[in-house]
Formats: structure tokens, sequence, C-alpha cells
């Protein structure tokens, strides 16, 4: 403490000033670190596992109409209503390959290029089938058609079912993932702030007091 005697008091005000300063950017430093590790999660959220399971909704919602229509167009009485069915079939056998193919583009990691690669496997082996319903239907009739409709063509939906639940449920494991890392930066970033915060008003305090202390000895 005799060392600061002999500092002008100028110099002491600023060195004071200068450990408080210090001390703040640290803080603001540490703290923007911790910030960014919580908003790094949480974009993995946002811009991934969100969005791949919206796409995975779609996917499976349009497949699901492809094969009800599948079915409706055996039941068909006029040819106005085979038209509209058939119409309708193409639109979704177009939409649900496009899915299809989206989702497989999107894949990232080896485990999910593998749930894309069997989700476009099923769909290649599932897609043709409905020309092969309505061949069965024109050569054998409605009800052979239909027999084929509910046993060939429902196995092969099932393994399509069966890939699009794969393929959900490595994205609910992977968002589920994602939240509890979020959760647990997010606590421990509150207890390091608030450390930080604690060390950064205990070296103001300690500056404050050499202050004080270095100036009002010389007075006494």
């Amino acid at each position: 403490m005799n060392r600061l005697t002999n500092y002008s008091v100028v110099s002491k005000i600023v060195a004071a000033f200068a450990m408080v300063l210090v001390a703040t950017f640290a803080l603001g430093i540490f703290a923007n670190v911790r910030l960014h590790a919580v908003n790094t999660n949480a974009r993995a959220l946002g811009e991934r596992w969100l969005p791949d399971m919206q796409q995975l909704g779609r996917l499976q919602y349009t497949a699901t109409r492809l094969r009800s229509w599948q079915g409706a167009v055996l039941m068909s009485t006029s040819p106005k209503q085979r038209a509209l069915a058939l119409s309708k079939l193409e639109d979704l056998r177009a939409k649900t390959a496009a899915l299809v193919q989206e989702f497989a583009a999107s894949t990232d990691s080896d485990e999910e290029k593998a749930l894309g690669t069997r989700v476009s496997q099923a769909w290649a082996a599932y897609e043709p089938l409905l020309q092969t319903e309505l061949a069965i239907e024109k050569s054998n009739g409605q009800a052979a058609a239909f027999e084929y409709y509910m046993t060939t063509m429902m196995g092969g939906f099932e393994e399509l079912r069966m890939s699009f639940e794969a393929a959900l449920d490595y994205h609910n494991r992977g968002g589920a993932a994602a939240t509890a890392a979020g959760d647990t930066t997010y606590q421990s970033s509150q207890l390091w702030i608030y450390a930080a915060m604690a060390l950064a008003a205990a070296l103001s305090l300690l500056a404050g007091l050499m202050l004080i202390r270095s100036v009002s000895t010389p007075l006494v």
C-alpha cells in the first residue's frame, strides 16, 4: 500500500476506473460468448429440426392422401368421376415425388442420409403400383384390383409409412436434444454470468477501496 503513495491522485483515479472498465468489458465479452452458445442451439431448432419436421409432415400427409385416392379411383361410377380421380392422383403423385426428392436432398448427417435413402427407395418401390392396379382393374375387374390395393399395395405403402416414421423419430430426437442442450447452456450461462458479475463487482470494490485508502492515508 505504501507504494501507492508514490503516485499522483490523478494516476490513482485513472487506475481505479481502468480496473472497473476492464472488469465491465470482460463481463460483456463473457456474456456475449454464452449468449452465442444459446443462440446456436436456438438456430439449430429453427433452421434445421423444425423445418425438417414440417417437411416430413407435408410428405406424410400428401402420401396418405395419395393412398386414399388410389382406392377411390376404383369406386368411380362415371367417366367424370374417374377423370377427376385420375387427375387428383397425378397431382398427388407429382407432389409426393417432389417432396421425397426435396427431403433426400436436405439430409446432412450420415444417419439422416440413410433415412433419406430409405424414404426414396420405399417411394420408388411404391410409386409404380398404381399403374399395376389400373391394369389389373382393366383386365380382371374391380374386385381383383381392390384385392391388389388391399394386399400388395398396402404392403408397399406400409414400408413407405415406416420410412416416414423412422425419419420423424430421428428428427424428434434431434429436436429434443437441441432443446435440452439449449436449456443446459442457458442455465449454466446464468450461473457463470452471475459469477462473473460478482467478480467484476468485487474487483470494482477493491479498486475503490484501494483508491480511497491511498488518497486518504496521507491526509490523516
